[in-house]
């Protein structure tokens, strides 16, 4: 797998994965306009602590997912939109992007990573728990998701 991080001339990949990730979550067009790092993820995840990445199959090298991680505190980042399409899934491909968050995440120096999941994501909530994520208090208002994760970076 390639891991690529989001830019301009990728931008048009970043959309496709966006929009096949919230049709599966059944998430209404409407309401994507106003979430800031779908309509603007370049100035969403522009600061050095935060990123957005595609990642690539080894050989054909078709767009296959996507993971992004922003700054929410100090030293607090969120883990968003990790997404594999389906048909790539069970191979390992979503730990290979879980695993570049968490050490991006322990390069950028947080301490802590959270993330919010709908029920109904249940590739995503498998690939939580194999990888340490424990459930934890709600942190944020987004009322599509019910499920909220914390992953301490350090002890």
């Amino acid at each position: 797998m390639i891991i690529e991080k989001l830019a301009a001339h990728n931008l048009t990949e970043f959309a496709g994965l966006i929009d096949k990730y919230f049709k599966e979550m059944r998430v209404a067009q409407e309401l994507l306009g106003r979430d800031r790092d779908i309509t603007i993820p370049l100035v969403a995840y522009a600061s050095p602590k935060s990123g957005a990445w595609l990642a690539r199959s080894g050989e054909q090298e078709n767009t296959i997912g996507l993971v992004a991680l922003r700054t929410i505190a100090n030293r607090t980042c969120e883990l968003k939109h990790i997404y594999i399409l389906p048909n790539e899934r069970r191979q390992g491909n979503g730990r290979i992007l879980m695993e570049h968050a968490i050490n991006f995440a322990r390069q950028a120096e947080y301490h802590e990573i959270l993330l919010a999941l709908r029920p109904e994501q249940e590739a995503a909530l498998k690939l939580c728990d194999r990888n340490g994520f424990k459930r934890c208090a709600r942190y944020n208002e987004d009322r599509r998701a019910g499920l909220f994760f914390s992953y301490k970076l350090i002890n």
